[in-house]
């Protein structure tokens, strides 16, 4: 009765699918995560295995709770992580907005989403934006050397939706003027939340990385 019981699947134990086969491809397939990635209507089929290693990781993450609650309560129990529930929680944020409004989430790209969430080129390679509240745009705007656009009403905060082009387009032509270093540190010393776009081959020499272990 104190045994904690780990059971992995790809579809589960319930369900018309719950015999059928399942791996990574087919757990990214049907879970919606080769929609939700992908910058159109055409898949994305993203490398990395990514519904094998969450699915496990949520499995150990769900038997390091049930051992944890075995020490309140003295019992075991039946701890499930399926290859279907991974995605659909990893996706969070656009099921639920399915599910509960009806309303799919714009895909993170500048012609559907806010151009202050987005990817743009640089001189040498790609910087991140994040500038998700209001109070972040100024100092985004003035960085880039955008700052007379926060005297035209059109591009208060609250307006940026409806002007979302023009804002995308004026971005688009500011960045590739420096190098993705140069913007980092810039934006970084504004207060803007950004990043760089790192390619893979960047990450097993990164200081960050290195840092950490």
């Amino acid at each position: 009765p104190r045994l904690v019981y780990a059971r992995g699947a790809g579809f589960g134990i319930r369900g018309p699918l719950a015999a059928d086969p399942c791996q990574d491809t087919v757990g990214m397939a049907y879970g919606g995560f080769m929609d939700a990635t992908a910058n159109g209507d055409t898949p994305n089929y993203p490398p990395g295995s990514m519904s094998d290693v969450l699915t496990g990781t949520y499995l150990a993450s769900g038997i390091m709770a049930a051992l944890v609650e075995r020490q309140t309560t003295g019992e075991g129990g039946l701890v499930r992580a399926t290859q279907l529930q991974t995605m659909l929680w990893t996706q969070m944020l656009p099921v639920g907005m399915v599910g509960s409004l009806g309303d799919r989430m714009p895909r993170f790209v500048r012609d559907e989403a806010t151009p202050l969430y987005s990817v743009y080129p640089t001189a040498d390679g790609w910087i991140a934006v994040a500038a998700i509240h209001a109070h972040h745009w100024p100092p985004l705007a003035r960085a880039v050397g955008l700052g007379h656009l926060l005297d035209d009403p059109r591009f208060a905060f609250e307006n940026l939706e409806a002007n979302k082009k023009a804002v995308a387009d004026a971005l688009s032509d500011a960045f590739p003027a420096r190098t993705t270093a140069q913007w980092y540190d810039a934006l970084r010393g504004a207060g803007v939340w950004c990043a760089p776009v790192n390619r893979l081959e960047a990450l097993p020499a990164d200081p960050q990385v290195l840092a950490k272990d």
